[in-house]
């Protein structure tokens, strides 16, 4: 059985005036620091291994210092957990920068779509991508809640990573799904 692939509801004026607003005014971002995380799980069948090496080279290109690595073990009993903390942790090197940092976390491996059509990553072991990856880089979670020179990209390299992506918002603070 397949599943459905599901399709985009039609966007208003407004809505497509604020989405573009909040992609031009990208371009004009210039960051001091960055600070890069790439997760995997330890046995994974999608080389999301290669992965990671592909996106390290990518930073390395773009003069970005290598990310740090989390490989969720297989027998993590609390992966979403495990991956918030590290998350977590780099916000939080980043709010300390003095200047505008850029936050870029990359994720290689099983995507699936729940019940609910939320994203979730990993193949036995899961978890949700918008509770424990994307909530942190709100403006209204503790992690980033009034600070404005964080700017935050999440990498979502999985099947069905488009799940995870919402409407740009016109805020202080960039966070962006790719």
């Amino acid at each position: 059985m397949t599943t459905p692939i599901p399709t985009m509801d039609a966007i208003e004026a407004g809505q497509f005036r604020e989405t573009l607003t909040a992609a031009v005014r990208q371009h004009e971002v210039r960051y001091t620091d960055a600070h890069s995380l790439s997760m995997r799980w330890e046995k994974d069948d999608t080389e999301a291994d290669k992965d990671t090496a592909r996106f390290q080279m990518m930073l390395q290109a773009l003069h970005f210092p290598a990310a740090h690595e989390l490989v969720i073990k297989e027998n993590d009993s609390t992966p979403g957990w495990t991956a918030r903390g590290k998350i977590r942790e780099t916000l939080a090197a980043a709010r300390r920068t003095s200047g505008r940092s850029i936050v870029i976390v990359h994720y290689a491996g099983h995507g699936e779509l729940d019940s609910s059509r939320d994203l979730m990553l990993g193949k036995t072991s899961r978890f949700s991508a918008d509770r424990f990856l994307i909530s942190l880089a709100l403006d209204k979670v503790y992690d980033l809640q009034n600070t404005t020179n964080v700017d935050v990209l999440f990498i979502l390299d999985c099947c069905y990573g488009y799940a995870a992506c919402r409407a740009s918002e016109v805020t202080d603070r960039v966070v962006e799904l790719v």
